[in-house]
């Protein structure tokens, strides 16, 4: 499996669908609808719940045929109020993974797509999360010992790229 996070906003969900139907051998799982299809809830979470949330995700994913040319679209580190929630690594724990991608964008954007205010308050609370969010999924690419890349949604060639190079194991 190939997972893919980044801030939500940054454009993963898009640039992987045209992905997908470009190379239909590929299998994209949203994670955000697996667990709506599993009745978790996704707003407003406690860190409970997230973490009952990633137990469910990870039961799900152990449970079907996963290849590299899956692909989980998902967060590695969620926001919770004014906090961060970092996924646990043990979250990927008996999941076959070949590779792990970082998606950004330039936050402006990102807020623009939303339909938020562009105030340097709200900038700053997303380059945190981006930056947090790149760290912890660095570490836990090298805790897992698999490879790494942050890539930038807008650049659409590099994204295929390496999902084309970590699905060839």
């Amino acid at each position: 499996m190939i997972f893919v996070a980044g801030a939500s906003g940054t454009g993963k969900t898009t640039v992987l669908e045209r992905f997908v139907s470009c190379h239909p051998e590929f299998i994209h799982l949203k994670a955000s609808m697996i667990l709506r299809d599993l009745g978790r809830p996704l707003l407003d979470l406690s860190k409970a719940q997230l973490l009952e949330n990633q137990k469910a995700l990870q039961g799900y994913l152990r449970s079907v045929s996963i290849t590299s040319t899956t692909i989980l679209d998902g967060h590695m580190t969620i926001p919770v109020g004014e906090a961060l929630f970092d996924v646990p690594s043990s979250f990927l724990e008996g999941i076959p993974l070949s590779g792990m991608l970082f998606m950004q964008t330039n936050p402006q954007e990102i807020l623009v797509r939303k339909g938020s205010f562009l105030t340097s308050q709200a900038l700053d609370q997303l380059k945190r999360l981006q930056f947090a969010e790149y760290e912890h999924m660095k570490k836990v690419a090298a805790e897992r010992d698999c490879r790494f890349r942050s890539l930038d949604t807008a650049n659409y060639a590099e994204v295929e790229e390496a999902l084309l190079q970590y699905s060839a194991l």
